[in-house]
């Protein structure tokens, strides 16, 4: 077991406008560490500790029109690492939205969110502690190239449609395509429902097939909820037969008073529903101190 003791920053660049010239909005974020490994299942880590950053991204925002708008994200983590160390960025995102391309549907076009991770990490928040559940395990990619429609039906209602490369942020690599489906309802005050399947091509006949739950509540004193997600990989096992994984995520954030709260994670993921050998638990703890508006320090084990 590996338990991280992390101090995490988080800063928030606000919107730059220059009077009479008109340019994107300029945003920014940056995840820093600094960790110690109590506890570790081979002694070379164990004890190990470091200053670190975990995650920095710089985007731009341009709204060319009142119907189209344009983003374009730049994001550095520990896998853009360059092999020399160094610090090293990749596009996250580069897309354009149509808004009221028809029927009053907005399409994107483009490097793109997917829908799961992206409403998961929306909902539940805390990105700068851990990643969502399907971003943590792969299970989806958390960008992909391609073409989404967006559609609100009324307030309550709100539904995606995306297809894609299912190649994440690198280009693609074969010919097979993965279809994206979502359905998110807000039927009362701060309660938020979310369904998404996605169904991918793949050589070999491993055709993939995912679900994702999450039904999560919001308040100004709490908020909670839990994320379920299912995945099956047709052909997936040794033997021919289908691979099957499930997991879940609960997830509780308290505010304890104005500038401080408690936050709470607990995930379960099986890579293999017929082999217990290859589940995973991760148990997170965090204290949540607001120093000013977007500047927060999370000590969390």
């Amino acid at each position: 077991m590996r338990i991280w003791v992390t101090v995490v920053i988080v800063i928030m660049i606000s919107g730059i406008a220059f009077s009479q010239v008109k340019v994107p909005t300029f945003s920014g974020q940056m995840f820093g560490d600094y960790y110690y490994v109590l506890q570790y299942h081979g002694p070379s880590e164990k004890n190990y500790q470091a200053f670190d950053y975990r995650r920095l991204d710089l985007a731009a925002m341009d709204t060319l029109s009142t119907d189209f708008l344009a983003r374009f994200c730049v994001e550095s983590d520990q896998s853009t690492s360059l092999s020399s160390g160094a610090l090293g960025f990749a596009v996250k995102h580069a897309y354009l939205d149509w808004e009221n391309a028809f029927w009053g549907t907005t399409a994107r076009m483009g490097l793109q969110p997917t829908p799961a991770i992206d409403l998961s990490e929306s909902v539940f928040g805390y990105r700068s502690l851990e990643k969502s559940i399907q971003d943590l395990h792969g299970i989806s990619p958390f960008v992909d190239m391609g073409v989404a429609l967006y559609r609100n039906f009324g307030k309550d209602l709100y539904a995606t449609a995306e297809i894609g490369n299912n190649s994440g942020d690198l280009s693609s690599v074969d010919r097979y395509k993965r279809l994206y489906l979502q359905l998110t309802s807000a039927p009362k005050d701060g309660l938020i429902i979310g369904a998404t399947v996605d169904y991918a091509g793949g050589p070999q006949r491993k055709y993939l097939r995912t679900g994702d739950l999450l039904v999560a509540r919001k308040s100004a004193a709490l908020s909670g909820g839990a994320e379920t997600v299912v995945q099956a990989v047709e052909h997936g096992e040794p033997n021919g037969s289908t691979l099957k994984s499930f997991g879940i995520s609960l997830n509780a954030a308290a505010r304890i008073m104005r500038d401080f709260a408690l936050v709470a994670r607990y995930d379960y993921w099986q890579g293999d529903s017929k082999t217990r050998s290859t589940g995973q638990s991760l148990y997170l703890l965090a204290f949540d101190f607001a120093a000013m508006k977007n500047v927060h320090f999370m000590p969390n084990v």
